[in-house]
């Protein structure tokens, strides 16, 4: 099984690296016009604007995916892309090898497994960026807890590294900030380095309303997405309104929507991902506090849990969201149980998008087969919070500590 395993990792490098090749080199790159609709187009749209960015042209990106934009935009559109693929290719390789070193091989095993069905995808955009982020965060975090230095000012510049890194991958896609609560599952140290992360992202969003001319506008117009109307197909909303079929599906700022966003609806969808959040995070505190769980596996299980929820509540559910899963399901390799329902999710949306292109998520079959994964990511999320339970429960009993059930005791349950 051990060499199975092995084969497979090094298959899953070696399919990234072939991906990367084909979209370096094939026959999109001959003119610009064959990246027409890539989220490339409208990345080297941004880097081409003239003036300042939210404040002169409005921008759905905020301000880190922004400088990453207008970095890899220097040449032409072609040359965006090819800088783009190879840049997120590494970024991406450098996660697993960041994983492997702090967490172990079996933790990058997953890592790179899972991530295949959304090869290449997550090569042709910013997700790979955020979740090295992320990764590294975790990693000067878990390296505190396992290492404390004696000196005050070197762990105030980990704190400071950790705070940073967060605010970094918070400034390139949003999610990164559940880290804020995800860290908190450490009774220790959670604390300073949630307020940590808390201080050096307020700093970061006062120097961007500065920057944006002392207005909240470029907040509003990340989050709402450049003011976009309809629920994206793939959404939770979106596929259950496609599956009536009483909507008509549009292309609207560079996705494909349905319908007509609600306000109060999608308000109630946010307050819902808190109450889970919070709920997850007091969960995996108590695993730890009674060390019914490792600390990995506790905040694996909590930001499975808390991703999985964003995402099913969210207005826009991208296919390359799930690559936010991966880093936190491979710290949760143990429980077969969540490795098998993202595995499902992911690789539901990885064959679904190949066989149908997104104009086609409209139709009932497409529409159905992301459905049934938004339930998926659903029961994903329940599974986590039943385990963190379930594993301080057991040690209320026994008073020792919990193996992560597997396949046949949620069944059997």
């Amino acid at each position: 099984m051990d060499r199975f395993v092995r084969i497979a990792v090094v298959g899953a490098v070696i399919v990234r690296i072939a991906a990367a090749v084909v979209l370096v080199v094939g026959p999109w790159t001959d003119e610009p016009s064959e990246l027409e609709g890539w989220d490339i187009e409208r990345f080297y749209e941004i880097a081409q604007e003239p003036g300042r960015a939210w404040v002169d042209h409005q921008v759905e990106y905020p301000p880190a995916a922004v400088a990453i934009i207008e970095m890899v935009g220097l040449g032409t559109v072609v040359d965006a892309h090819r800088v783009l693929v190879v840049l997120s290719l590494a970024i991406d390789l450098a996660t697993a090898a960041v994983i492997g070193r702090v967490w172990g091989r079996k933790p990058m095993s997953a890592y790179l497994l899972l991530g295949v069905p959304l090869i290449p995808m997550g090569l042709l955009r910013l997700d790979t960026w955020s979740v090295f982020a992320a990764v590294a965060a975790v990693s000067v975090w878990f390296s505190v807890r396992h290492r404390p230095n004696r000196y005050p000012a070197t762990e105030r510049r980990q704190l400071l590294g950790f705070g940073f890194l967060v605010a970094l991958g918070s400034m390139i896609k949003i999610w990164p900030a559940l880290l804020i609560s995800g860290v908190m599952v450490d009774t220790r140290r959670g604390q300073r380095f949630s307020a940590a992360a808390i201080g050096v992202g307020a700093t970061a969003g006062a120097i961007w309303v500065i920057y944006a001319g002392m207005s909240i506008d470029p907040l509003v117009q990340v989050v709402s997405l450049r003011g976009a109307t309809g629920w994206h197909v793939e959404s939770t909303v979106g596929s259950a309104l496609a599956i009536l079929g009483d909507d008509v599906v549009r292309l609207e700022l560079n996705a494909y929507r349905i319908g007509e966003l609600n306000p109060w609806f999608s308000g109630v969808g946010r307050l819902v991902a808190v109450l889970v959040i919070v709920a997850a995070t007091r969960a995996g505190r108590r695993a730890t506090a009674r060390a019914a769980l490792d600390t990995p596996a506790a905040l694996g299980l909590v930001m499975t849990a808390s991703v999985s929820i964003l995402l099913v509540t969210s207005p826009l559910l991208s296919p390359q969201f799930l690559l936010w899963l991966t880093p936190w399901v491979a710290l949760s390799a143990a429980n077969q149980l969540v490795i098998a329902l993202a595995a499902g999710a992911i690789t539901t949306t990885g064959v679904t998008l190949s066989l149908y292109p997104p104009p086609e998520l409209g139709s009932r079959l497409p529409a159905s087969l992301m459905f049934g994964r938004n339930v998926l990511l659903v029961i994903l999320c329940i599974a986590c919070v039943r385990a963190l339970q379930a594993a301080v429960k057991q040690t209320e009993m026994t008073g020792q500590k919990s193996e992560p059930p597997t396949m046949h005791d949620w069944c059997e349950a």
